[in-house]
């Protein structure tokens, strides 16, 4: 898992600006929305009081957070695949930047997304050996936030702006002052976000 070969990488369909602009504006956006929006819904008092509506929650985090580093540290990607490499005139740029990401955290993702799989995504017998606060997400959810958040700010600066869609553009919004604030936009029903990095 903690690799990013670029002899994989090299053997990718090359996406047109139009179809990473509505890759962009509908779906990454809608996976930083859902993965914001779930953050958001796990304190209010109504839902962290139901079990089920505070699982629904945690579980909607989960999958948008895998759904998010699949694409900015993407591993074992299908051509089909939306990735941040696509966002890139020159892809060397970005997967020498992952490649730096996975050595620094390896241990760390591969246990998140393993924990991911494990309590989420796939029923199995691992569940049984987690007990009591194990079961808990607030700190993983907090970490995680902070993390996807330092991965979009590196993102939004150095890929090809051209590549990515109005409506994304329009929604995440990347305030260069120090300490960087990354706020996406409100829309619909979902407040806006900030990340204080």
């Amino acid at each position: 898992m903690c690799s990013n070969t670029e002899a994989a990488q090299s053997s990718r369909t090359i996406r047109s600006d139009e179809e990473t602009q509505e890759a962009s504006g509908d779906h990454l956006l809608y996976e930083l929305q859902m993965f914001c929006a779930s953050i958001l819904a796990v304190p209010i008092p109504a839902i962290n009081s139901n079990r089920f509506l505070r699982c629904a929650a945690i579980e909607s985090f989960c999958i948008h957070t895998r759904n998010l580093v699949g694409f900015f540290l993407p591993h074992n990607w299908r051509d089909t695949d939306v990735i941040a490499c696509d966002y890139f005139d020159n892809a060397t740029v970005w997967r020498a930047y992952t490649e730096d990401v996975w050595k620094k955290h390896c241990a760390k993702l591969k246990r998140l997304i393993e924990r991911i799989d494990w309590e989420v995504a796939h029923l199995t017998y691992n569940r049984n050996d987690v007990e009591g606060s194990a079961w808990d997400w607030h700190a993983e959810m907090e970490q995680t936030g902070l993390f996807v958040g330092e991965l979009l700010v590196h993102f939004l600066s150095t890929c090809d702006q051209t590549r990515l869609g109005s409506k994304f553009k329009d929604r995440v919004v990347l305030n260069p002052s120090k300490p960087v604030l990354l706020y996406l936009q409100a829309g619909d029903e979902l407040p806006g976000y900030t990340w204080h990095l």
